[in-house]
């Protein structure tokens, strides 16, 4: 079964809500069902986690920066109703995540979740 889950950067305050829900388009704060000013994230961009965790257990969102043993820098991107990698060193290379290799399924071998493009 897929799991869900949302966070957003709220560029407002300059910091990133996990656990978030969403209602109506706008991200709602984590313990939160309903639509109201002081617990909807306004600005937000909404990301949603990819299903798959790097190799040390870390979940992969949208718009996630990931390391490859070479030291490439990949962001995660979300394109066509897939999840991609894009190397920002060589912006011709996208990769779909589902094809990269794994160990159990869905923990990705040989890249590192460094942080994302807000934050980073």
């Amino acid at each position: 079964m897929e799991i869900l889950k949302f966070r957003a950067w709220d560029e407002e305050n300059k910091v990133m809500e996990y656990g978030i829900s969403i209602n109506d388009g706008k991200a709602v704060k984590k313990g939160y069902h309903w639509f109201s000013p002081q617990n909807t994230v306004y600005h937000a961009e909404i990301m949603q986690y990819t299903g798959f965790t790097d190799e040390e257990g870390n979940d992969i969102y949208k718009s996630d920066l990931l390391q490859d043993k070479e030291n490439f820098l990949w962001e995660v991107i979300y394109k066509g109703g897939c999840f991609f990698i894009y190397n920002i060193d060589i912006p011709s290379d996208i990769i779909p995540l589902y094809q990269l290799p794994a160990i159990d399924g869905y923990k990705i071998k040989f890249l590192k979740n460094i942080g994302n493009i807000y934050e980073h």
